[in-house]
């Protein structure tokens, strides 16, 4: 019987992995012997993997400008982050994709404007990873840029710092001045405004 840890009332089928080191009790059989009554242990090694993203280019603005983005990755633990990690970076209508420049560890490609990487190594507790997207404007508006992290094999102790975003504001007429809001804390769902000048 193959179980998740302490899933349900029997502890005869109850599966006793500690989470943290994805290690059960050790059996011993001697030669021929059948021990039908032991659960196997799966674990799901959770993590907290948390992203930031930030507007690198100040000053004014205007279109036609490039304007880069930097999306910054940190493994919160408890554990390792497994590979593949996936970064995600949804490019407004607003912006134009120029290039991506992934550190190592990345493999970065774009469909449009659309920016996928996906994480080749694992990530070690404190460790971050990061890319730079450059963009151009191509129309005025609010310019509101994404960045999203998932894992598709460990489960998460906190989502609400999967996504972050940046933005700011150009007038049809007027450049932006370099003018930050407050945002909060990293590896939190910030937003970073740039206001009209």
């Amino acid at each position: 019987v193959v179980t998740f840890k302490d899933r349900g009332s029997d502890d005869s089928v109850d599966s006793d992995v500690d989470q943290t080191s994805l290690l059960t009790d050790v059996v011993g059989l001697q030669s021929g012997q059948d021990l039908t009554g032991v659960d196997i242990g799966v674990g799901i090694p959770q993590v907290d993997v948390g992203i930031v993203k930030n507007l690198l280019t100040g000053g004014e603005k205007k279109i036609g400008d490039l304007v880069d983005w930097k999306l910054v990755v940190t493994n919160n633990g408890p554990v390792k982050a497994l590979a593949p990690l996936k970064i995600t970076d949804e490019l407004p209508s607003n912006l134009e994709f120029v290039s991506v420049t992934p550190e190592s560890g990345l493999n970065c490609t774009n469909v449009g404007n659309n920016v996928t990487c996906e994480m080749v190594q694992d990530l070690a507790v404190g460790q971050t990873i990061a890319v730079v997207v450059k963009t151009r404007i191509v129309s005025a508006g609010t310019i509101s840029n994404v960045g999203r992290v998932s894992s598709s094999i460990q489960l998460e102790t906190n989502y609400e710092n999967n996504i972050s975003s940046a933005a700011f504001v150009l007038g049809e007429n007027k450049s932006i001045t370099n003018q930050q809001l407050p945002t909060t804390g990293s590896n939190s769902k910030s937003m970073l405004y740039y206001a009209l000048g």
